[in-house]
C-alpha cells in the first residue's frame, strides 16, 4: 500500500506526510504480525527480557496515549488536528489487529512446536482444526445425492488428523483430505464423470462416511509399487461383493483446497482412491510386497474381524515378520519430500479457513439436505404429513449431535491420556477406545436412518423446493459481497 501510495505522489497526486507515514507503519506491521515466527520471538522476549517485553506493550501504549493527548489540545479545524485525528484512528485500528494477530500468531506458533514434534523428534500430534464426523458425513451425502448438473460446493473435504496408525509407519502430521470427484466416484456405480480416466467403484456413501475410521485401524499396510509415495492400507471391511475393501493414501501431496478467500495449493496426505478388489489380487501384492521390502504394518487379530477369505492366502510370514527395516526406508522416502514448516503452517491454516468456507460459506446459507429440512417448516400446515416427517427427521438429528458431542469428549479424553507424558493407565484408555468405536458406530447408523428418511418422497420434494430458495438468497448474496468488496477498493484508493 506504501508502495501504491508513493507511485501516486509521483503520478502528481498530493499525498501528506501523515498518509505516507500511516502506509509505511501499516506496511510494516503487517508484514511483521502475519509471520509465523513473530509470536516465538515475543515469547522468546518475555522470558528472556522481561523489560524489553514491557518496552515493546508500553510502545504501543504510548503511541496511542501520545496521539490521543496531542488532538485534545488542537482544535477540530487545524490541520495538524486532521492529520493527528487520522493517525489516531489509525493506531487505535492498529492496536486492535496487534490484539487479533497475536492469537493468530499464538496458532501459529503452537503448531509449529506440535510440528517439529512430529516430524523431528516423534513427539505428539497436534490438530489446529477440530474434525467432525457428523460434518464428513453431511458433506459425503452432499456430494453422493447431489445434482449432476451443480459444481461441488467445496474441492477437498477435511478427513481429520494423519491417524496414528499413518504416523507410525513414517507418514508426518498432516491435513487428510480426499476431493469431492474421488468421493463422488468412489461410492456411485456410475454418474456425471465420463472420461477414460474416470472409474467408479460403487462402495457406496455409507463406506466412504466410514473411511477415515477403517484407516486408524488397517489390517495390512503396504507401499504401491508403482508409486513408492503411495500406501495400500488394506482394511477389515468388504465391499457388496465381498471382497477386501483397500484405501490409497499419498504421503506430503499437494493439493487445492478452497479457503475463505481462494483456493490455495497446500501440502497433504490424501486419499487418491478406495475400492474393493478379489482376494487373490491382495494375496499376489502382499506376497510381493514382502519379497520386495515394501510391506508395513500387518495386524492378526484385526483380519480375524474381517468376513474375507484373503488372509488364509497370504505367505504365513506376514504375522511372523519384522518390518522395522522397511519402515525406516520408507520414512526416508517420506523426508525426501518433507514440506517446510511454514508450508506446514500454511496447509492447517487453509484448512481451518476451509471448514468456515463449509460452514459459512460466501456462496450464503448452508444448503446440504439436513440444513434445508431443519428450516423448512414455514409454509406447513402442522396436521400435514411432511410436517410430521420433519419434526421427525429433527428428533433424529438431535440424537445424532447428542452422540456427536459424547464422542467429540471421548476423543479429548482419549487424546490427553494418549500424549500425557510418563505413565498412563493403559486399561482406561483401552475401555474408553472400546467406547469411542461403539459411538462411532452408532453415529453411522444414525446418519442411515437420516439419509433413508431424506429419499423420501415427501421429504425429497421439500428439499427440492427450500433448496430453489436458498438458490436464489445465494445470487442475492454473492451480489451483496462483490458490492461491498467494490466499496472497500473504492474507499482505500479515494
Amino acid at each position: 500500500m506504501a508502495k501504491q501510495k508513493f507511485l501516486e505522489s509521483k503520478r502528481g497526486k498530493a499525498v501528506s506526510y501523515a498518509e505516507a507515514h500511516e502506509e509505511v507503519v501499516a506496511d510494516a506491521l503487517s508484514t511483521m504480525l502475519s509471520d509465523g515466527s513473530f509470536y516465538d520471538l515475543i515469547m522468546e522476549i518475555k522470558v528472556k527480557d522481561k523489560g524489553l517485553f514491557a518496552t515493546i506493550k508500553r510502545f504501543f501504549e504510548n503511541m496511542i496515549a501520545k496521539f490521543t493527548k496531542e488532538y485534545a489540545n488542537l482544535t477540530p479545524d487545524q490541520q495538524d488536528a486532521q492529520d493527528i485525528r487520522k493517525m489516531k484512528d489509525m493506531f487505535d485500528k492498529l492496536q486492535t489487529a496487534f490484539a487479533e494477530a497475536l492469537v493468530e500468531a499464538s496458532d501459529n506458533f503452537q503448531a509449529t512446536q506440535a510440528q517439529k514434534n512430529t516430524t523431528e523428534e516423534g513427539g505428539e500430534k497436534y490438530s489446529v482444526t477440530k474434525f467432525s464426523q457428523r460434518e464428513f458425513n453431511e458433506a459425503v451425502d452432499d456430494i453422493v445425492y447431489s445434482d449432476d448438473n451443480a459444481p461441488f460446493d467445496y474441492r477437498n473435504v477435511y478427513m481429520g488428523e494423519t491417524p496414528q496408525s499413518l504416523l507410525d509407519i513414517g507418514f508426518i502430521q498432516l491435513p487428510m483430505t480426499i476431493t469431492s470427484k474421488h468421493i463422488y466416484t468412489i461410492a456411485n456405480k456410475d454418474g456425471r464423470f465420463v472420461g477414460k480416466d474416470d472409474h467408479y467403484h460403487n462402495l457406496g456413501a455409507n463406506r466412504v462416511m466410514e473411511l477415515p475410521e477403517l484407516l486408524k485401524k488397517p489390517v495390512a499396510t503396504f507401499v504401491e509399487k508403482e508409486n513408492p509415495r503411495r500406501v495400500i492400507v488394506v482394511t477389515s471391511k468388504v465391499d457388496s461383493s465381498g471382497k477386501p475393501i483397500m484405501v490409497a493414501v499419498e504421503h506430503s501431496g499437494q493439493t487445492g483446497y478452497n479457503t475463505a478467500t481462494n483456493e490455495v495449493l497446500i501440502y497433504a496426505n490424501p486419499v487418491t482412491t478406495a475400492l474393493g478388489k478379489k482376494d487373490s489380487w491382495f494375496a499376489t501384492q502382499i506376497g510381493e510386497a514382502i519379497r520386495d521390502g515394501r510391506m508395513l504394518q500387518a495386524d492378526k487379530k484385526r483380519s480375524q474381524e474381517s468376513p474375507s477369505g484373503l488372509w488364509s492366502q497370504c505367505p504365513k510370514s506376514l504375522w511372523s515378520s519384522d518390518f522395522t527395516t522397511n519402515i525406516e526406508q520408507f520414512k526416508q522416502n517420506v523426508k525426501r519430500f518433507l514440506p517446510k514448516e511454514k508450508q506446514i503452517r500454511k496447509a492447517w491454516s487453509a484448512v481451518r479457513a476451509g471448514e468456515e468456507v463449509i460452514k459459512k460459506s460466501e456462496r450464503g446459507e448452508d444448503t446440504s439436505n439436513r440444513a434445508l429440512l431443519a428450516n423448512a417448516f414455514e409454509g406447513l400446515s402442522k396436521s400435514s404429513v411432511e410436517y410430521k416427517m420433519i419434526q421427525d427427521y429433527r428428533e433424529q438429528i438431535k440424537v445424532l449431535n447428542l452422540l456427536d458431542e459424547q464422542l467429540s469428549d471421548l476423543n479429548a479424553e482419549i487424546h490427553e491420556i494418549r500424549f500425557t507424558k510418563g505413565k498412563y493407565d493403559a486399561e482406561k484408555l483401552k475401555a474408553l477406545e472400546e467406547k469411542a468405536e461403539r459411538i462411532a458406530r452408532d453415529i453411522n447408523k444414525q446418519d442411515k436412518i437420516l439419509i433413508r428418511m431424506e429419499a423420501s418422497e415427501p421429504l425429497r420434494k421439500i428439499i427440492e423446493f427450500e433448496r430453489k430458495k436458498a438458490s436464489q438468497k445465494t445470487k442475492e448474496h454473492i451480489a451483496e459481497i462483490q458490492q461491498n468488496k467494490k466499496l472497500r477498493v473504492e474507499q482505500v484508493y479515494r
